[in-house]
């Protein structure tokens, strides 16, 4: 019963974030983005606190997941990632990659687009290097899910990724700057751009 409700509310938290004017959904998106990086830089200052996030992550989409034996593996190992891992420092956000991560979310809401390869044949360092070089740079994306919390809990979960490269991302040590673009997408109804880097 639980995900089931949870689910309808999604769908009419969907419909009413659609419903909205297009200045009013823009800044509800942006608004939303910055509560991304404060739940970010919360998980970097104290990781294991978020272990019922990821229990609720588990909950949430264990019902249409295409494989129930990846995602408790990826859960079980993020458990065991987040009860050792020691603090990070915080994030700051940059300029340079809100533009980059904007870019791509709204290629995507014009054109569909899956995945890190933009409709143009771009790619992560080639949208950044629009604004400003990188040493280091790493990009982040999930759609469908319209809370911080669930958003955030399928990097670290990232149980559709071999690599768990959006995991990674979110608790690499060496980056500290971020850029987050969240946005409509034609297929998922919203979409979440992180780009994080040094």
């Amino acid at each position: 019963m639980g995900p089931r409700i949870t689910r309808i509310f999604s769908f009419f938290a969907a419909w009413l974030m659609w419903a909205l004017p297009a200045s009013a959904q823009q800044l509800s998106y942006d608004s939303l983005a910055g509560s991304f990086v404060k739940e970010l830089n919360a998980l970097r200052a104290d990781p294991a606190s978020y272990l019922p996030r990821i229990e609720e992550y588990r909950v949430q989409v264990q019902s249409f997941t295409p494989s129930i034996k990846k995602l408790n593996k990826a859960v079980s190992e993020i458990k065991t990632i987040l009860a050792k891992q020691s603090p990070l420092l915080p994030l700051t956000v940059d300029s340079a990659l809100m533009k980059a991560a904007a870019d791509h979310v709204a290629d995507a809401a014009a054109t569909g687009i899956l995945g890190h390869i933009g409709s143009s044949g771009s790619n992560p360092g080639t949208r950044v290097a629009r604004y400003g070089l990188y040493r280091d740079l790493s990009e982040a994306i999930t759609y469908g899910h319209l809370s911080t919390a669930l958003m955030l809990a399928s990097f670290l979960v990232d149980e559709g990724t071999p690599d768990r490269g959006h995991r990674k991302s979110v608790l690499a040590s060496q980056y500290t700057k971020i850029g987050v673009a969240i946005g409509y997408h034609p297929k998922y109804d919203i979409q979440l751009v992180v780009l994080v880097g040094n």
